[in-house]
Parts: structure tokens; C-alpha cells; sequence
């Protein structure tokens, strides 16, 4: 391929269609992810897997990887910036080459994330510039890591070393803030969740591949030692048939807390504990479990003056079989008590506790194998000495992705797959019945401008 195009790959887990069609199962996906139809798939020399077709909005040509009937990869080759009058991001695979970062919003959220970036905690990323529409926020944040300050957003996306931007404003927001920067060439990383609506999820995912830039969704529970060590073990098949899956979130949101900003509790730019808090926790849940068929929720709003909910249990039904449980609150007083995740299957049982699901607390197999001993003693914690483990190992993936243009452990497809699961469950809260996934919100609140 030639310097002067991008390639973009999408990690993807979809299936062909029952009748054995390659292409019914490529549109499907397709549409998912907003992008033109595919007209032809044909075999390639490429390899005995690899199809072929036009796949890019812009028409460029693209391969599809399979392994037996997964579809793996999808990479689009999209055209030079002439052609396509858009900016393009950089090429980041530049021998020694660093990752420069911008924040966009610097509230309460930004603290990590900051001194992870500025504080040259991450391998081959730097932080050049933060940006906040609230002047003394940025240029405090500005200060504390030495580099420029911004309070307007076009000045902020103008600077040329800005590689990728963190999106850090409020849930609502994300959609026009991610969507500003992919239009100006910067690959985007949002925090979670990535929008409050699935249109603007899917206006997100197109708006990044018709730029040619990569969309990070922040999901670092994933990158805890203790999940780490579990999902390596139900991918080798220890826990047998999944039966059960629970998380709980347990924790004190007080008034003061949503008093910070005007945004926290509200259905337009923020959700309540099963969009903010416990987003992570139910991202774990079907990560872990799988497809979703069906969810049946109920919530209230017990403990604090906000429009949304701050307790929440819902029941899951899962394509394998298994069923699933979410407890979710921020009612806990006087202090936090836990963030968990329960797998029980038919050979074994693992759960990991702690406030962020950063500790084993049970690991039992019936098959015991030696390494489970090194597990328990050296693995069932996160690094105490390591500030901020879970984002610092996920932007270290991120940096990796971009350096060696790798797939995305959480893209937007996969981001936009744990929201289309939220959205459902807000669906079952206002109908008061089981919502069957896929589906069409209707009722759900969320992302709704009262």
C-alpha cells in the first residue's frame, strides 16, 4: 500500500448468515456500522479465508478476513486527501514515533487521564494541549502538565501535532465532540458510555470511517489483571457451559456529588447508575456471556434529587442459555462497598470483587490445574504501585493500535453494542416488560432533552 493512502481495521464478531452467505452476513455488518453496502464479495489469491469488496463509504476497495465462518477483520482502504477533501489522520507507525494527545474536558474524569498522559506514565504518549468551555478548568489542568490551554474547540482541533483526542465531556456530548474531531483528522478515544443514543452511536462509527480514523471506547475494566486472568480461562474452556452471571455495583453517589455539575443525573447528557457507574460492570457481563436475547429491569430514584434512576436489577437472558443479574446503585451510604463480577458454569466459579472489579475473591475449578495456585497469589489484585492500572494498561493498547495499526479490543462497534444493551434495559424500565435485543427504542428516556 502506498504512503500516501490509510488503512483502517474494525475489529468485528459476526457471524454469516445460516445459509452459508459471506455477502448477506458483510451487508448485515455493513449496516451496522454505517457504511455503503457491499456490491461483490469475491475469492482472492490472498488466502484460502480472505474475500474481497468494496466496502468503504468512499468506495475503496477492502478485504474481509475469516476464520471458518468469523468474520475477524474488515480493512478499509481509503483514498488520498485530495480525492476525498477531508483531513487525514497521521500515520502513526513512524519508527520511535510518540502519540500525541489532546483532552477534551477537564472535569472530574480528566484527572486520570491527565496524569497518566502528562505524567509520562504511558510508553511512547505524550499529552500537547487540553481544552474545556470552562476557561479556568483548562487552564489549570493546562498548567499542572505545561502544555497549552484552550477554552474554544476549533483553536484546539487546528493544532497539526494533536494525534488523537480524549473525549472526556459529559455522556451527552460525546456524539458532536467525537464526530468535530474525527472531521479534523484526529483518531478519537470517549470515554464511556460512547453516546446515550444508538443514532448517535452509528453517527459516530461513520463519521470515524469516513475520516479514516480509529474510535477508541474507554473500557479499562477490561484490562485488570483479575478479568484478564478470567476471560484467559473461559477461553480455554474451563468454566464448561456458562449458568450464571452477576454484577453488582454498589456505591455512594450523594447529593453533593450531582450538584457538581448540572449535567449529572439528567436523561440528556448524562443517565443514571446503569449508564455512568455501572456501564463498565454490564460491558463485563456480556463480554463474558455473550449475546443478549431478552432483559426485564426495573429502577427507582431513592436517595437523591435527580431525574434518572440511582438503583437498579435487571434480569438477563443470554443466547447461550445462561442467565444474568444486574444490581446497580448509588445508594450505598455511607461509603462505597463494591464493584463485582460473579461467572459461575458447569466446572468452575470465578468471582472478582473489590471497588472495581480489581479482586479475586473466589477461583475454583473442579479440573484444578498448577497455575491456579500462581492465580490466586500472584494475580488476584492489580499492581498496588501503579496508579490508575486499568486506564494505564488500556492506553498503552491504544497507543499499540495506532503504532502498528492493531484492531481495537473496544471499538465503536463494540462500544455501540454495550449502549444498544443499556438502551434496552431503560426500554424494559419505562414499558415495565422484557425487551428483546435487537430493537428500537421507543420509550427509553435516555439521551432525551426533557
Amino acid at each position: 500500500m502506498t504512503e500516501d493512502r490509510q488503512t483502517q481495521s474494525i475489529s468485528i464478531a459476526h457471524r454469516q448468515s445460516g445459509r452459508g452467505d459471506i455477502g448477506n452476513g458483510i451487508h448485515r455488518w455493513v449496516r451496522t456500522a454505517g457504511l455503503r453496502s457491499v456490491p461483490s464479495i469475491t475469492k482472492t489469491d490472498a488466502g484460502p479465508k480472505t474475500w474481497s469488496g468494496t466496502g468503504c463509504r468512499r468506495g475503496c476497495a477492502g478485504n474481509i478476513v475469516l476464520i471458518g465462518n468469523e468474520f475477524l477483520e474488515y480493512t478499509l482502504c481509503c483514498q488520498r486527501l485530495g480525492k476525498h477533501n477531508q483531513p487525514v489522520a497521521r500515520d502513526c507507525r513512524e519508527e520511535g514515533r510518540m502519540i500525541r494527545f489532546g483532552l477534551l474536558g477537564c472535569g472530574r474524569i480528566a484527572k486520570r487521564h491527565s496524569e497518566l498522559l502528562g505524567g509520562n506514565n504511558i510508553e511512547r504518549a505524550s499529552l500537547v494541549a487540553v481544552c474545556d468551555n470552562v476557561k479556568s478548568r483548562a487552564d489549570a489542568l493546562g498548567a499542572k502538565f505545561n502544555v497549552q490551554a484552550y477554552d474554544d474547540l476549533d483553536a484546539f482541533l487546528a493544532r497539526k501535532d494533536i494525534d488523537a483526542v480524549a473525549v472526556l465531556t459529559p455522556s451527552g456530548m460525546h456524539p458532536q465532540h467525537a464526530i468535530a474531531c474525527a472531521r479534523a483528522g484526529k483518531h478519537v478515544v470517549v470515554e464511556k458510555p460512547m453516546a446515550l443514543r444508538l443514532q448517535d452511536a452509528d453517527d459516530m462509527i461513520r463519521a470515524c470511517d469516513e475520516a479514516g480514523v480509529k474510535l477508541f471506547v474507554v473500557k479499562q475494566n477490561r484490562f485488570n489483571v483479575p478479568v484478564v486472568k478470567a476471560r484467559e480461562a473461559l477461553d480455554a474452556g474451563r468454566f464448561g457451559r456458562l449458568i450464571l452471571g452477576t454484577v453488582r455495583v454498589r456505591w455512594c453517589r450523594d447529593q453533593a456529588y450531582y450538584d457538581q455539575d448540572a449535567w449529572r443525573g439528567t436523561w440528556a447528557y448524562d443517565g443514571g447508575v446503569l449508564t455512568n457507574q455501572a456501564s463498565h460492570h454490564i460491558d463485563m457481563l456480556e463480554w463474558f456471556f455473550g449475546d443478549v436475547v431478552s432483559v426485564h429491569a426495573r429502577a427507582t430514584t431513592a436517595m437523591v434529587k435527580v431525574e434518572t434512576e440511582d438503583t437498579a436489577v435487571a434480569t438477563l437472558k443470554f443466547r447461550n442459555g445462561a442467565l444474568g443479574i444486574i444490581e446497580a446503585t448509588t445508594a450505598v451510604r455511607p461509603k462505597d462497598l463494591e464493584g463485582s463480577l460473579s461467572i459461575l458454569g458447569e466446572k468452575g466459579t470465578v468471582e472478582i470483587a473489590g471497588f472495581a472489579v480489581n479482586q479475586i475473591r473466589h477461583w475454583n475449578f473442579i479440573e484444578e490445574l498448577p497455575s491456579d495456585k500462581v492465580v490466586v497469589e500472584n494475580f488476584s489484585v492489580n499492581p498496588p504501585n501503579v496508579y490508575g492500572f486499568g486506564h494505564q494498561a488500556y492506553y498503552q493498547h491504544v497507543v499499540d493500535c495506532l503504532l502498528h495499526q492493531r484492531a481495537a479490543l473496544v471499538d465503536g462497534l463494540q462500544g455501540r453494542k454495550s449502549l444498544e444493551l443499556i438502551s434496552a434495559l431503560y426500554e424494559s424500565i419505562e414499558t415495565g416488560q422484557e425487551v428483546a435485543l435487537r430493537f428500537e427504542p421507543r420509550r427509553s428516556r435516555l439521551g432525551v432533552i426533557s
